[in-house]
């Protein structure tokens, strides 16, 4: 049987600059938190080059196991990445978000998943762990981000230079 792709593409518009929404979108571990994609486990990957490493996830019971390309990040508008399954019913995913800024000061988010099934269990989980799930949760995480992004102004830290902190002369000195 051929290997079938599917793609799925959803935008979003958002309130939030794309500088504002960065942090939040592409800090991908708290993403996958958020998102509900389960914990992520680091496999030794020695022998993989050009910063690739394998994962596993456990998904309904099952180790799922992927090598995954290093993340591609384009400050603050685009991010990626590829992740090649060793084994299961998908051979390959990829992800890619665009975050594109609008005249009004908004963003439009756009969120693309192509999964390519390796077999016919593939071919009919895709759809439903994709458009079924997956859809809902990236829809409320993107939400709850341009919340965030809008309500949070800038961190601003000053760093104040003072010999009168207690022990601060004697930490130099010794």
């Amino acid at each position: 049987m051929s290997q079938r792709e599917f793609e799925y593409t959803w935008v979003w518009s958002l309130q939030a600059k794309p500088e504002a929404l960065w942090n939040l979108a592409a800090d991908t571990n708290r993403f996958d938190r958020d998102s509900g994609v389960p914990a992520l486990q680091s496999l030794p990957s020695d022998e993989l080059t050009n910063a690739r490493t394998r994962q596993r996830i456990y998904l309904f019971g099952t180790g799922i196991v992927y090598e995954q390309e290093p993340f591609k990040w384009i400050y603050p508008y685009r991010f990626g990445v590829i992740r090649n399954f060793i084994g299961g019913p998908i051979l390959e995913l990829r992800i890619l978000a665009e975050l594109k800024p609008r005249d009004d000061g908004g963003t439009d988010l756009s969120y693309q998943v192509c999964a390519t099934a390796r077999n016919l269990l593939g071919t009919l989980l895709i759809p439903l762990q994709i458009v079924i799930l997956y859809q809902r949760t990236l829809a409320r995480t993107f939400q709850k981000y341009d919340l965030l992004a809008q309500a949070t102004s800038p961190i601003v830290t000053r760093v104040v230079a003072s010999h009168s902190l207690p022990g601060a002369k004697r930490a130099w000195q010794s």
